[in-house]
């Protein structure tokens, strides 16, 4: 029994060690690509775009209510106050 545990354990840290890791953090062409794309659809006034390329909740600061989901974004218009 200690040895089918000991030979699980060997497999499953080889599978750990040769298992390929990937980078969460975005390169530097793709965050440029990315805020290309969100700073023209804030300029153009484009919610869909906004909602599209946006992480929810969006906390907002300065006692101002969070936006919680992408209806309550395109709906309520609350795009029209992020800096232009």
């Amino acid at each position: 029994m200690k040895r089918a545990h000991l030979l699980f354990l060997l497999l499953v840290l080889t599978l750990a060690v040769a298992a390929p890791t990937r980078n969460s953090a975005p390169s530097a062409e793709d965050f440029q690509a990315f805020w290309q794309k969100f700073k023209t659809a804030v300029i153009k006034g484009d919610k869909e775009t906004i909602a599209a390329l946006s992480r929810f909740p969006i906390g907002m600061s300065y006692g101002k209510r969070s936006i919680k989901t992408k209806p309550e974004l395109i709906l309520l218009g609350r795009v029209s106050r992020c800096g232009r």
